[in-house]
């Protein structure tokens, strides 16, 4: 997820609160960062299927 920050999709304080979410909720830190309203679930999917070569 910190290639979230350094492509400018998040700020480095949206990446520590959702750190902090995951650790506390158990869950992704992709989730973390769709449930706290940082990224739509369509935007971190796109840019995963583009770092995986989809």
């Amino acid at each position: 997820m910190k290639e979230f920050i350094s492509k400018g999709l998040i700020t480095e304080e949206q990446y520590n609160s959702a750190l902090a979410y995951h650790k506390k909720n158990g869950v992704s830190i992709a989730d973390a960062v769709i449930k706290l309203g940082y990224l739509s679930e369509t935007s971190v999917v796109k840019y995963c299927k583009k770092i995986l070569g989809y």
